[in-house]
């Protein structure tokens, strides 16, 4: 039987095999590109929201000539570059792949992706045998992916709350609701380790490093 737990597995790779589709020709202008989320994913009509960062100043040449893209709106400035909303042309031939995918598999598109010249970075959300075959499919299509991290998903966990791993998150959860962090502290450390059955500073060293990886994702 398989494992129907769902994952978050962050996946790289460097975008060789899009040349033909004037990848490294778009990077010449562009720092970064956050794809946000899709507005519109359908086969007669596509739409993402999109943040680049320029490396000098705004060029839409290579996507108003390019053949995947219909249309161009800016949106405005946000704090890592310009906002896009960009049309993709009628029946773009990457749909069907994404079809197999969420439909067959029951994985998709943990949203943002990150595109950069040399880095391709994208999260799935999926049954781990799911995407072990959609991993299939990328060896398939000889695109070497590198595995970067293999996360469980809790969907009453957003945000920089994804950074941190279940061991993180219930002992920084439980200090809190235990009272460790009130003024007049409910709970010592070595109460919280012992309900753990771990020792104190076991527990202290999870709890710094979920209160680090906190912070470093809302100041990021």
């Amino acid at each position: 039987m398989g494992d129907n737990r769902m994952k978050l597995v962050t996946v790289r790779y460097r975008p060789m095999d899009l040349r033909e589709l004037g990848y490294l020709e778009f990077f010449k202008e562009v720092e970064r590109a956050i794809v946000l989320a899709p507005i519109a994913l359908m086969p007669e009509r596509t739409a993402i929201l999109v943040v680049i960062k320029w490396r000098s100043g705004p060029d839409l040449t290579w996507l108003n000539q390019s053949s995947l893209i219909e249309k161009v709106q800016e949106m405005g400035q946000v704090k890592d570059g310009t906002m896009y909303l960009i049309f993709g042309r009628e029946d773009p031939w990457y749909f069907e792949l994404l079809r197999t995918v969420m439909e067959e598999m029951r994985v998709f598109i943990h949203w943002p992706i990150i595109l950069e010249q040399e880095r391709t970075e994208i999260t799935f959300l999926g049954p781990i045998d799911g995407i072990g075959k959609l991993m299939g499919i990328f060896r398939d299509l000889n695109v070497e992916v590198e595995i970067r991290s293999i996360k469980g998903y809790d969907p009453t966990r957003t945000g920089p709350f994804n950074d941190l791993t279940s061991l993180q998150y219930e002992c920084l959860t439980t200090a809190y609701s235990e009272g460790y962090f009130d003024d007049d502290r409910k709970v010592t450390l070595g109460d919280l380790a012992k309900g753990r059955g771990i020792s104190s500073a076991a527990y202290m060293k999870t709890l710094r490093r979920a209160q680090k990886n906190l912070i470093r994702g809302l100041i990021q």
